[in-house]
């Protein structure tokens, strides 16, 4: 289920929460994906535009542009809970600087994968992954929407697009743990 943080119209997509629905969805939870759609790829000058987080039940996308992230800082700071990343060095940067908020419990799908395949020549993009994992294809042309939105509302396929990448990362993990035990690369 899709749910939507932000001023604009309901989408057919998703369904209207608040920020207290998102920390009380969240607070009890072990697990979760995390995600951001950035202005680009300079966190100093491009601004975090879009934030998600969820597991593969629910996925909260929130419009940072006119909500703030503030009251997720206790999940985001907790160690107890583990937050999955792709890539989570990008992400993190624009978490800490236009939020302020320091992010604990992090576990990259990115870094596992390259560690899972010992860093040879096939894709690490969460695109490259959900194809092979999954055999489905994440269209990653929407990402190249989020530029020079212009304070734009999010269309149906943005907002999809940015739960689709939560959703995906919580999936990917339970796939990854067992390989990595396998491998004894923990």
């Amino acid at each position: 289920m899709i749910y939507f943080v932000g001023p604009d119209a309901i989408l057919p997509c998703c369904t209207k929460a608040t920020m207290q629905d998102v920390v009380k969805y969240c607070s009890n939870k072990k697990v979760l994906g995390v995600d951001t759609e950035t202005e680009g790829f300079d966190f100093t000058c491009k601004k975090m535009i879009m934030f998600q987080i969820g597991d593969k039940d629910s996925q909260f996308v929130i419009d940072t542009r006119h909500v703030s992230i503030e009251l997720l800082r206790p999940v985001l700071e907790s160690t107890d809970i583990i937050k999955i990343f792709h890539n989570a060095k990008f992400d993190y940067k624009f978490i800490k600087r236009w939020a302020n908020i320091e992010c604990e419990g992090i576990y990259d799908t990115f870094l596992v994968e390259l560690i899972n395949n010992c860093g040879k020549k096939i894709g690490f993009g969460l695109g490259d992954l959900v194809k092979r994992y999954f055999n489905e294809t994440l269209n990653k042309e929407t990402r190249n929407l989020f530029i020079n939105l212009q304070g734009q509302p999010f269309t149906e396929d943005q907002i999809v697009y940015g739960a689709k990448d939560v959703e995906y990362l919580c999936n990917l993990r339970e796939l990854q743990i067992p390989k990595t035990k396998r491998n004894k690369l923990e």
